[in-house]
């Protein structure tokens, strides 16, 4: 996410570098991946399989992966308290169990994350690849010029110049890779929210467990009553 300048960071000051990458990104995938299929469209209506295609190969997953991008670049403020919060717990760990309980969910974020953007990138990687060696094979005099590129698109010039079709197709593995990045750190990231929002309350439980089978004897009301604020409290900022 700080690839493409979504990275709600607390400690960040300045936002001007992210905000540039992220438009570029935005941009990078609005020219040359979503912009030209959708405007394709028009001329490949009435074909159900050139359409499904057309949907299913970058322009539906496009963009739901540029409306992911901005959603988290709306809500950075708002992910920035989130992201404190997620600090915070961690500097304020106490006990050994606590910190199990915390490496425990960090674990099971940390396999989701690596196992979506792994499979996604080699899935994409493997797409990109057989494209590449469509397109070196097709007959550039005769192909239509919108199956030239890696994602069948309109551009209004001829993209059959050796240095337009390179210019163009890199440019697109750029958009097919930064869209991929988005698509999964997106849901990663809020996968670990999650599981570290489950590990806060697993905390909790055992907390007012352990307070609610202590000896009352050897606990005076007013510390009993402050533990137990804490907890509520804990518990209300997380509902929060």
């Amino acid at each position: 996410m700080e690839l493409i300048g979504i990275w709600p960071e607390p400690c960040t000051t300045g936002e001007r570098l992210s905000k540039v990458k992220t438009l570029l990104y935005l941009s990078i995938v609005f020219l040359f991946g979503v912009g030209p299929q959708s405007v394709n469209l028009f001329f490949i209506w009435g074909d159900l399989e050139l359409v499904t295609e057309n949907l299913s190969m970058a322009n539906i997953p496009y963009i739901t992966a540029m409306i992911k991008s901005i959603f988290i670049w709306y809500y950075k403020e708002s992910f920035k308290s989130i992201m404190k919060s997620f600090y915070d717990d961690w500097h304020s760990v106490k006990t050994e169990e606590e910190k199990a309980t915390m490496l425990k969910m960090a674990k099971l974020a940390k396999f989701i994350s690596i196992l979506c953007s792994s499979s996604s990138l080699v899935m994409i990687t493997a797409f990109l690849s057989f494209r590449v060696v469509t397109v070196y094979l097709a007959d550039k005099v005769n192909e239509n010029q919108d199956r030239l590129s890696l994602y069948p698109g309109y551009f209004p010039f001829d993209v059959r110049p050796a240095p337009i079709l390179i210019t163009i197709n890199f440019a697109q593995v750029i958009a097919a890779y930064s869209a991929t990045i988005c698509y999964t750190t997106v849901d990663a990231f809020i996968a670990m929210l999650i599981t570290h929002m489950c590990g806060q309350f697993a905390i909790l439980k055992k907390k007012l467990l352990r307070l609610m089978s202590d000896d009352r004897e050897c606990r005076s009301v007013d510390e009993f009553q402050r533990e137990l604020t804490l907890i509520v409290t804990k518990h209300d900022h997380l509902n929060g």
